[in-house]
C-alpha cells in the first residue's frame, strides 16, 4: 500500500478513466481543480515532514498509537488510522494525540501525513 495521497486531479482523472468518458468540459474541471488547490481552497494531505512542529493541533494519517492505547486499530485491508494531534516537545519529540473525550494524551507512533483541522462553523447570527 502506498503512502502518497491523491490529489484532487488525480481523483477526478481516475474517475473518468473508469467512465472511459473525457470530454474538453473534464479538462476544464481538472483546470479549476488545480487552481483551487493552488490558490489553498482545497487541503491536500501533505508529508509528514511538512507538519508544523510548534503545537499546532492538526489531522494525522498513517501511523498508530502508542502501546498505552487500550483501544483497537481496525486492520482491514487499505485503512488507514487518523487523529487529531499535536508535536509535543517539551520533554520529548513526538506526535501527542488526545482521546475522543480529551481526557488522554498518548504518543502517535510513525505518521504519515497531515492536514490542517477545518474551521469551526460559523453560528447562525454571528
Amino acid at each position: 500500500m502506498s503512502n502518497t495521497m491523491p490529489t484532487v486531479e488525480d481523483v477526478i482523472a481516475d474517475a473518468l478513466t473508469k467512465l472511459s468518458v473525457w470530454t474538453e468540459h473534464d479538462l476544464r474541471v481538472r483546470a479549476i481543480a488545480a487552481a483551487l488547490r493552488e490558490a489553498g481552497m482545497v487541503e491536500e494531505w501533505k508529508p509528514i515532514e511538512t507538519a508544523p512542529k510548534d503545537g499546532t493541533w492538526v489531522i494525522l494519517a498513517g501511523g498508530t498509537p502508542d502501546a498505552s492505547h487500550d483501544g483497537r486499530i481496525d486492520e482491514q485491508e487499505g485503512f488507514q488510522p487518523m487523529t487529531v494531534a499535536r508535536f509535543n516537545d517539551i520533554r520529548d519529540s513526538y506526535w501527542e494525540y488526545a482521546s475522543y473525550d480529551g481526557g488522554f494524551y498518548g504518543e502517535w507512533e510513525n505518521p504519515t501525513h497531515w492536514r490542517p483541522l477545518p474551521s469551526l462553523p460559523v453560528k447562525p447570527g454571528l
